[in-house]
């Protein structure tokens, strides 16, 4: 569920081209940007058609999604997820305020419902959007099963584990939530996501993982336990009957350890070598030495 504004200027189109647009926008708003690969890990710096997804670096939330590919026509959409944050409700509105500044005299019409706002009725209704996200939030512990969604946020997918999500629906107020996301989201960890290759030998599909050598990263236990694209390269559905296998690189002196090895063996040993949880899905392995890697490689062939 989401809060879609779709705003458009009146008159003529702006004579405005969209690098300047997006960066007076980051820099009025004190925002940073990226776009999402096919398993909605956020690649920073990077637009894709026009399109990207905005958040604050000091309390980092679910993303604000900006969508400028109609520019030269006037038109350009923005929307948050419900639920979100309240400080990334309120980046929401100034970044609508700056596009409006940069366009001129717009109209604003929220998607969904046809409602059209001002830029004044709009920051008249923060506190509202707010409490309809608060709201959205709470509803998640009235279900009869109180499990832990899993959430896109602006940088990667989550999944908070029991104690975390019951910790954030403790909280009179959506202060936790908001603490909680920004936190885990600026945690210093390599985020890991496979890449996808054919097997030309049985036509199958084979996910590598990457790991760097003295980085603290964090994984899937369950390979197929990721969110992904719909359209995903070479065509496939990536469920977990894929192939999984992990290498090993050493980025200082850019080179690779060689060979492939398997998935599930490398998450055993992360766990015997400490690795501790990072949400539902995922644990946090701490940074491997060249040793400690060689030494896990060396058990497979005991």
């Amino acid at each position: 569920m989401a809060f879609t504004l779709e705003i458009r200027k009146k008159g003529d189109a702006p004579e405005i081209d969209f690098g300047t647009f997006l960066v007076t926008i980051l820099n009025e708003c004190g925002l940073e940007f990226g776009s999402y690969n096919d398993f909605y890990v956020l690649d920073e710096g990077k637009v894709i058609n026009g399109a990207a997804t905005l958040y604050n670096p000091d309390r980092v939330g679910r993303g604000i999604y900006l969508d400028a590919g109609n520019l030269r026509k006037g038109e350009v959409t923005v929307s948050y997820n419900i639920p979100t944050t309240a400080s990334e409700i309120r980046d929401f509105v100034k970044v609508v305020k700056a596009i409006q500044e940069q366009l001129g005299d717009v109209s604003l019409c929220e998607a969904d419902l046809k409602e059209t706002y001002t830029i004044a009725s709009l920051e008249k209704e923060v506190d509202s959007m707010i409490g309809a996200s608060g709201a959205k939030l709470r509803s998640a512990f009235l279900q009869p099963d109180v499990s832990a969604p899993l959430l896109t946020l602006a940088k990667f997918p989550w999944m908070p584990d029991e104690e975390t999500w019951k910790k954030i629906g403790a909280g009179d107020t959506m202060d936790v939530f908001e603490e909680t996301l920004h936190e885990v989201q600026t945690e210093d960890i390599y985020y890991a996501k496979p890449a996808l290759y054919r097997n030309a030998a049985n036509g199958g599909v084979v996910a590598v993982f990457t790991l760097p050598v003295d980085c603290d990263a964090c994984f899937p236990v369950e390979p197929g336990e990721i969110l992904v694209a719909p359209g995903l390269p070479l065509g496939v559905k990536f469920d977990g009957a894929c192939e999984a296998v992990i290498m090993f690189v050493v980025v200082e002196e850019n080179r690779a350890i060689d060979g492939l090895y398997p998935y599930s063996a490398f998450v055993e040993y992360a766990k015997a070598a400490g690795a501790e949880p990072f949400d539902a899905n995922r644990i946090r392995v701490p940074g491997l030495s060249e040793e400690e890697i060689l030494a896990f490689i060396r058990s497979l062939e005991e």
